[in-house]
């Protein structure tokens, strides 16, 4: 079940990207048509924004995240998402903090708000992490 709403979370977030956040929230463009000519590179006329590769991929969790559940992720969902270590959650939570690319309240829970522009952000990218075992299959 975890799994189903992380992957409709990365749906939506494509959806995003590829529409723009007014037509997903009417369904259409500002003159109530269908955007259809898109560039390739939605970024090609924008100077690049300045967060790395994994940080965008934190950013574009916490926005999809957001969209889904009509409210930001808690760290515990960014650790399940990204099968990582609670405290390197909270150290990507600082670093994005301070970069200025996120913005939190203090001692609130689920206070995560983006700053980063939806179309600025990199398509989330499926994190799901096989088991290892170190037992042999038959």
């Amino acid at each position: 079940p975890g799994d189903l709403l992380f992957r409709k979370a990365a749906a939506l977030h494509a959806l995003v990207l590829s529409r723009g956040q007014n037509e997903l929230q009417t369904g259409l463009s500002p003159r109530g048509k269908v955007k259809l000519n898109r560039p390739m590179n939605q970024m090609s006329d924008k100077a690049a924004p300045g967060f790395t590769p994994k940080q965008g991929q934190y950013l574009a969790f916490i926005d999809a995240y957001t969209r889904v559940n009509r409210r930001p992720p808690a760290e515990r969902d960014i650790k399940h998402y990204f099968g990582v270590t609670p405290p390197t959650v909270h150290q990507m939570i600082l670093t994005l903090e301070r970069a200025g690319f996120i913005c939190r309240t203090p001692g609130a829970s689920r206070s995560i708000q983006v700053l980063v522009a939806p179309e600025d952000l990199p398509i989330l990218q499926d994190h799901y992490q096989p088991v290892k075992t170190s037992v042999s299959r038959y």
